[in-house]
């Protein structure tokens, strides 16, 4: 696993977080990652959507995490 891999989950749970407190924030986070891997995609045809796959297994763990703890506390 590179670096970068794990920068994807950390941006996704950046996003759970964010989402968490701000929601517009979180949903700008989230549509400026997507648009930027698209566009990433769209000029190097570097197969991005394994990048938007990290992201999203990081935001739903992160999610799933966050409101676990809400039930809990």
């Amino acid at each position: 696993m590179k670096y970068r891999n794990v920068f994807h989950y950390i941006a996704g749970g950046i996003t759970a977080w964010a989402s968490m407190t701000i929601p517009v924030l979180g949903l700008t986070l989230a549509l400026t990652f997507l648009v930027y891997e698209f566009m990433n995609d769209w000029r190097k045809f570097d197969h991005s959507y394994h990048d938007v796959l990290e992201f999203a297994m990081g935001l739903f763990v992160a999610a799933t995490g966050l409101m676990i703890w809400e039930i809990v506390r």
